[in-house]
């Protein structure tokens, strides 16, 4: 419905300003269980991936070693077809070929400590 709305004020001969409240992507975050995903993420993820772009991201990502978390990725993008899930595919760059190297999903790590250095 929303993007109807959208969709006819853009088509619109004199077009009129229309604040843009859609939902363009999710980022979905993944415990990081090192096994793959769970069937509560499955299923979730199958009921939102064709309503949303879903970028699928695996918090606290310093609880796993590098080794694990790239075979922890790799069963996650094998779970992500198997189950016909589709996430967002980010657009490459044949200038920058180095920068489209990137292995979904993403691995990050947070906190809510603020460090200062003493020098």
């Amino acid at each position: 419905q929303q993007f109807d709305k959208f969709l006819e004020a853009e088509t619109r001969v004199k077009r009129e300003s229309l604040p843009d409240s859609r939902v363009h992507a999710c980022l979905y975050f993944i415990a990081p269980s090192g096994h793959g995903l769970k069937m509560i993420d499955v299923e979730c993820m199958k009921r939102l991936h064709d309503k949303v772009n879903i970028i699928p991201v695996i918090g606290k990502a310093d609880a796993c070693t590098k080794e694990e978390l790239e075979v922890f990725k790799q069963n996650i993008r094998k779970q992500l077809v198997e189950f016909g899930i589709s996430v967002y595919q980010f657009p490459v760059d044949e200038n920058e070929p180095e920068l489209t190297d990137v292995s979904m999903p993403f691995a990050v790590v947070g906190s809510n400590v603020v460090m200062e250095d003493k020098d």
